[in-house]
């Protein structure tokens, strides 16, 4: 299956593989939540195919929000060569009421994220352009 490509960076497009050379794979298992009411919930995972830089929040009313996978999760696995991390993070957005209120939003996502590093010669045994099916 083919990677699909990333949002563009200062207007390039790249595949996931060559923006992150040292994964080898990557899963995020969340539960996107509204805390208010905690009827409505979203499920799903997300694999190096497939990893939004932000996923956006489901909640209606919610302006300029989401959940910054790339840069909260990813980056951060990362730096600190995190295998696995379960966390839970805020939305970034709010609702907008009136002129004057602007609450914050009352989503968050629940997640447990598994990332899989390339050896530390710095081989890449995957083609970037293949799903490793295990």
């Amino acid at each position: 299956m083919p990677s699909k490509n990333t949002e563009p960076f200062l207007g390039e497009k790249t595949t996931f593989a060559k923006k992150y050379p040292q994964i080898k794979s990557v899963r995020i298992e969340y539960e996107q939540m509204e805390s208010r009411l905690a009827k409505d919930e979203r499920k799903g995972w997300l694999t190096e195919t497939n990893v939004p830089p932000t996923l956006p929040c489901m909640w209606k009313q919610c302006h300029e929000g989401g959940f910054a996978i790339e840069s909260q999760i990813i980056q951060w696995m990362i730096s600190k060569q995190m295998t696995v991390m379960e966390e839970t993070l805020s939305c970034c957005g709010h609702e907008v009421l009136d002129r004057r209120q602007h609450p914050k939003c009352p989503n968050y996502l629940k997640f447990k994220a598994t990332i899989e590093f390339h050896d530390s010669t710095g081989t890449n045994d995957n083609d970037d352009s293949v799903l490793d099916s295990k």
